[in-house]
Parts: structure tokens; sequence; C-alpha cells
């Protein structure tokens, strides 16, 4: 009876959370009339797409009853959810990787600077270059991406980068992707530092205030991003001299730890209603 208690307070207190989670999803919804219905179809597809990745990342079959079994999504709509392409996902931490490793590998930069590459051919230097981040993927389809976005230009023969990282602004569905995997994070440096706190814990910092004149809305962004861009480039400074894939110096032994972290802002101006004293 009390393992049963406790698990049943355990449960609700895991509930509770996720609550407080769900109330910005629900309210991202609303505001763009998103039914509850569509967000349970999601959530289901979600449900089946999570398990499946995690059976495989534990080495365990992924058949359908064992997917039902970890979800609780009714077999037959985990049949239905699996035959269709709800397992395609915009990848853009490749191009991520891709834009960092150019500016942060010996081979594509100099000084701190991206260096131009060729391009042509399948023994260019920018073929070289994705070659570096993933094989399972052809150079000229990352091309065909970060030109689409005016990210690199093509002057003399090389190609040049212009951008200091890759963020698909305009992009609805990779942006938003970038933000899943931010709150992925987030969420996993939560549950950490919550459940099982290790010494030094995950960064998780929020600074507010909350009565400042619109007029400084434009001075407020400019520092937000000067100092943000700094932090990043400070960053990938000291991650690339310690990653494998960028330091050649760096022995591997079969092990990987990915460390990542993650800038974001926002600004809101509400309007007060303030009552004269008489």
């Amino acid at each position: 009876m009390k393992t049963a208690a406790k698990f049943s307070a355990s449960s609700n207190l895991l509930l509770r959370c996720l609550s407080a989670l769900l109330v910005p999803l629900a309210r991202f919804c609303i505001r763009r009339s998103i039914k509850f219905q569509d967000f349970l179809e999601v959530a289901k597809a979600a449900f089946v797409n999570a398990a499946g990745e995690e059976a495989e990342r534990k080495g365990l079959d992924v058949s359908h009853s064992r997917i039902s079994l970890m979800t609780g999504v009714h077999r037959k709509d985990v049949t239905r959810l699996r035959s269709g392409d709800t397992r395609a996902r915009v990848k853009t931490n490749l191009f991520t990787r891709v834009v960092g490793m150019w500016l942060t590998h010996r081979r594509f930069s100099k000084g701190g600077a991206p260096r131009p590459l060729t391009f042509e051919g399948p023994d260019c230097e920018f073929a070289d270059l994705v070659r570096e981040v993933s094989r399972e993927v052809k150079p000229h389809t990352v091309l065909f991406e970060l030109e689409r976005l005016s990210f690199v230009k093509k002057q003399g023969g090389t190609l040049h980068l212009k951008v200091q990282h890759y963020v698909p602004r305009h992009d609805t569905v990779p942006t938003f992707g970038i933000a899943g995997d931010d709150i992925g994070d987030l969420l996993e440096a939560v549950t950490e530092n919550t459940f099982h706190p290790q010494e030094v814990p995950h960064l998780h910092l929020r600074t507010e205030y909350d009565n400042i004149s619109p007029e400084m809305e434009p001075k407020i962004r400019a520092w937000f991003m000067r100092e943000g861009e700094q932090l990043h480039e400070r960053a990938r400074r000291f991650l690339s001299r310690l990653d494998a894939d960028v330091n050649e110096k760096v022995a591997g032994d079969g092990a990987r730890l990915r460390a990542s972290i993650t800038s974001s802002s926002f600004i809101e101006t509400e309007i007060l209603s303030i009552e004269k004293k008489e």
C-alpha cells in the first residue's frame, strides 16, 4: 500500500509539472485557432515517434505492440500513424553544424574567420566540409539550402559565408524545429536539476523586468542580440577546441558527449491602465 501511495504521489507531481508545460502550448494553439482534436492527433504522432526513438536508443525491437504499450496509444492508431510520414523531421542541426564547422575548423577558417571555399566538383572544399559533418547528405543539397536563405555568396569561383550562425527565420517548420530542440534540451536540464541534481547543475537562468518604457524596445533588442551573439561566439571557440570533429588533436574513445547552450529573448508591450490619484 505504501508503494502504491508513493507511486500515486509521484505520478500526481509529474502531471502537475506536465500541466505547467502544456499551458504555453495550449495558449499557442488557441491564439492560432488550432483545435483540441487537431492537437490530440499531433500529440499521438509525437508520442509514437518519441517512443520509437526511445526504443531504438535502448536497442529494443520497435514493434507496433511495444510502442502501443509504451505510449497508451491504441495499436490501430500506432499502425496508422507509423504507416505515414510521421517520422520525417527537419534536421536543422545539420546546417548548424556545417556553419559551425566552417567558422571554427582550421581547415575551413583562418584567424577566426571563415575562408572562401571552392564549391565545384565532388572533391571541392565545400564538399569536404559537408563530409566532415555527415556523409549521409549530398553537399549540393546543403549548398542549395544555404544559397536559398542567402547565407552564402558565390564570388570569383569560391563560396563565401555571410552569417555567423544558422537560424532559418523565414522558414516556419525548420524554425520551430530548432525551437523544439531548444525546448527538449531545456526540459532535460530542468528535469535533471530538479530530480537528479549534480554538483554543478545545468545552466537555467531567467532575468526579467516588467516596468520599462516602450521607447526603450529598440535599445533592448539591440543589446540582447549583441550580447547573445558574443556569448555564442565565445561558446563556439571554447567547445570547438574540445570537439573531436573540429580538433583533430582531441582523441575519441568511442563515447560522445553533446553540449549545447541556447539563448533567447522576448519583449512584450503591455498597456497598463493607471488610475490617477485624487
